[in-house]
């Protein structure tokens, strides 16, 4: 029988569900196969990525409050066009220091930095 393809859940201390091999020690990624990844290791990941959201929420939320309130969801046009403005610039200036990514495709301009230089604090 092909009882590797069988799956067990367990549930971290959020409630998130994760499919485990039959040996506990096994998770299945999205592609369908098997890696072996320890529960500890695993948890440790989900700590850090749950650290980079709970630094990072309050910020989009308020990057969001500001463009609402200014460009009204593109119904200002001289507000939307300043923020596409913004929005640009973070996807095509490069950092300066330069920095790259370990594939060498630079790193750009943090989109906080660019509404900063525009007068948009957060």
């Amino acid at each position: 029988m092909a009882e590797s393809r069988r799956l067990h859940h367990t549930r971290d201390r959020g409630g998130h569900l994760f499919p485990f091999g039959p040996f506990g020690d096994q998770a299945l990624p999205p592609g369908g196969r098997q890696a072996v990844v320890s529960r500890p290791a695993l948890g440790g990941r989900l700590q850090a990525v749950q650290q980079i959201f709970s630094r990072f929420d309050p910020l989009i939320a308020s990057v969001h409050t500001f463009y609402d309130n200014d460009a009204q969801h593109g119904r200002n046009a001289p507000q939307q066009t300043r923020w596409d403005g913004f929005i640009q610039t973070a996807f095509a200036r490069p950092r300066n220091p330069p920095m790259s990514a370990p594939g060498s495709t630079p790193y750009k301009v943090p989109l906080l930095d660019c509404l900063r230089s525009g007068g948009v604090n957060i």
